[in-house]
């Protein structure tokens, strides 16, 4: 995986992050040459083997899922992930693999390595908190309606920030973004995931 580079890597990513949304890439979001890889991502047992259950279905319904608000102001894209795991779990698998994760995202920048930054996107450990952090609303909206829009709408933002650091790494590696430019974008990253860590009710996370 370290190796990705150009396409294929780019590529990755966003199969990877398509593949954790709620329904179709939006148009801001993924370009439209890698809505394929997106499409197929969506079936991949990948996410699953990280957990231990198995590969959500992301296009199926479920009668456990939440209502859904007018489609504007639905967070949930009209689609429904049946997590595998409970939410103090996801809470300690975001909290075990966070500090190492932005550690090395932040070592890298810091030694413009960014090749190597944008690749460590896709793999362990950070590639453990974005799942969790994908997977923490549906297992919370089962248990706090409100709390589970609130951590959905915060995953949207991390999402959007994940690809912007991504777009970042990818400008610096070509002389095009300088070293603040990638450190601010990891520390904008970091910051979507505590938002989304601070909405999920105490007496929930443990």
């Amino acid at each position: 995986v370290r190796s990705l580079t150009g396409f294929t890597r780019r590529a990755a990513l966003m199969a990877t992050v398509g593949g954790l949304s709620l329904g179709p890439a939006r148009a801001d979001e993924a370009e439209s040459s890698y809505q394929s890889v997106v499409d197929a991502s969506s079936t991949s047992d990948d996410d699953a083997a990280s957990f231990g259950g198995g590969s959500p279905s992301v296009g199926a319904t479920s009668a456990d899922a939440p209502p859904t608000a007018a489609p504007a102001d639905d967070p949930w894209e009209g689609s429904y992930v049946k997590p595998a795991m409970t939410v103090p779990q996801y809470m300690e698998e975001i909290e075990k693999n966070r500090a190492a994760a932005f550690a090395t995202l932040t070592t890298l920048a810091e030694s413009l390595k960014f090749s190597q930054l944008d690749n460590e996107l896709l793999i362990a450990p950070f590639d453990d908190v974005k799942q969790a952090a994908f997977y923490l609303p549906w297992a919370l909206v089962k248990l706090d309606e409100d709390a589970g829009v609130k951590t959905q709408r915060r995953w949207l933002t991390f999402r959007e920030r994940l690809i912007r650091l991504d777009a970042v790494a990818v400008d610096a590696a070509r002389y095009q973004a300088d070293e603040e430019e990638v450190l601010f974008a990891i520390a904008e990253l970091e910051s979507a995931l505590d938002e989304l860590l601070s909405d999920v009710p105490a007496r929930l996370a443990r």
